[in-house]
């Protein structure tokens, strides 16, 4: 099966979401992990790395898992961040040929689209 998982922190690694997409890779399945810069911590240095590289899309992988590096404005800018991230979830979708989409996503900005599967 091919998996969209959509981490509830996008900066974050090591968390809850980053162990099931090694688990669920380990089951056979291909799995899509979705992450965006934030600058948190404010710093100067988070500050100015997120300024410069928040609008810069990435695909690598890590081990067996596909991470996507998403885009996203810098900062808080929901209306504009939200779009992007359903378009951006969109292609990955299609371009992939995804069967499922998990999230854990509690960030507004950060919904998957409706009317993609979801669990």
């Amino acid at each position: 099966m091919k998996i969209i998982l959509i981490h509830h922190l996008g900066s974050r690694t090591n968390g809850r979401p980053d162990q099931l997409a090694k688990y669920l890779s380990k089951s056979g399945n291909e799995v899509h992990l979705i992450l965006w810069d934030v600058p948190y911590p404010i710093t100067w240095e988070n500050i100015k790395y997120n300024l410069a590289n928040s609008l810069n899309y990435r695909k690598f992988k890590r081990g067996k898992i596909i991470v996507h590096k998403i885009k996203r404005l810098p900062f808080f800018c929901p209306i504009i961040n939200k779009l992007m991230f359903h378009n951006q979830i969109k292609k990955i979708y299609k371009n992939n040929n995804i069967d499922l989409i998990v999230s854990e996503s509690y960030i507004n900005e950060m919904e998957p689209p409706k009317n993609l599967p979801l669990v």
